[in-house]
């Protein structure tokens, strides 16, 4: 089996520049492999990303920075999300494209193994076991019935059910903070959400890539392969923990001044307003 063939997917505004300078230094120093592959990089412009320099310095692959400017009616999360799933559907050329959250870190060596490709999976992420707000799959149960009743698409299976529990609704799901998609198969479920890149762009029915994908794939009864990536050599560690976690996946008892890109903690995002997700 020949190896898999993938582009690196990241979206970046300001404040989440200022995560991925901690958080490639961890890439860098245990997966070189991922920075010699090609890179799209999502600039937000209206988040105040205009210079993409330290990541084109550092990175081997071939860098395709798309700036995004769309959307301003929305708020910064919806903004982002929508964009984290339309641009890479409609710009990625090869077989699929891995999505890695600025706020993820790689803890050790390690490979993408082909048998995780076998049978084409659609998706290829760690198990998650819930969904926020709790009114989500209603949402997104009533968004599949309007395409249905209007002949857009069928469905292979029914309506997810799910458990409410607080703020939050129960059902089994795959979360994407680095996480594999099957790009022939993104291409076709953008399609069900309308216009693509453009000032009509689509949007998202639901403020989650991964919960949106994942839900479309069990409709549609896809494989989906759910692999623990903290098995293997990868951590989601978030923008509170991500200077401390970075420094100790390189070794360093506390941030250096060694480090190819300098270690100092971002400024959490305001409760509520992270993107990764």
């Amino acid at each position: 089996m020949r190896p898999i063939d993938y582009t690196v997917v990241i979206a970046i505004d300001q404040q989440h520049a200022e995560e991925l300078k901690l958080s490639m230094q961890t890439w860098q120093h245990h997966r070189p492999d991922i920075l010699e592959r090609p890179l799209l990089l999502i600039a937000d412009k209206l988040g105040g990303m205009s210079d993409t320099q330290f990541v084109e310095r550092c990175w081997r692959g071939n860098v395709h920075v798309t700036p995004f400017d769309g959307l301003a009616h929305l708020s910064q999360r919806e903004r982002m999300l929508s964009a984290l799933t339309i641009y890479p559907a409609n710009l990625v050329a090869t077989p699929y494209w891995l999505k890695i959250d600025t706020d993820t870190i790689s803890t050790g060596a390690g490979t993408f193994p082909q048998s995780w490709f076998k049978c084409s999976p659609s998706i290829i992420a760690s198990p998650w076991g819930y969904s926020k707000p709790p009114g989500v799959l209603v949402a997104l149960n009533g968004w599949a019935h309007d395409l249905q009743s209007r002949g857009v698409t069928t469905w292979a299976n029914p309506p997810i059910p799910g458990i409410v529990e607080g703020d939050r609704i129960r059902h089994p799901r795959v979360i994407s903070w680095l996480a594999f998609l099957r790009t022939e198969w993104t291409q076709r479920v953008v399609d069900l959400l309308g216009d693509g890149i453009g000032e009509q762009m689509a949007t998202l029915p639901v403020r989650s890539h991964d919960t949106f994908y994942g839900y479309v794939a069990e409709r549609q009864g896809q494989l989906v392969r759910k692999i623990r990536m903290k098995n293997h050599g990868w951590d989601h560690v978030g923008a509170r923990r991500l200077a401390a976690k970075s420094a100790e996946a390189l070794g360093h008892g506390t941030a250096t001044k060694s480090a190819p890109l300098s270690i100092t903690p971002p400024k959490p995002s305001p409760k509520g307003m992270g993107w990764n997700d």
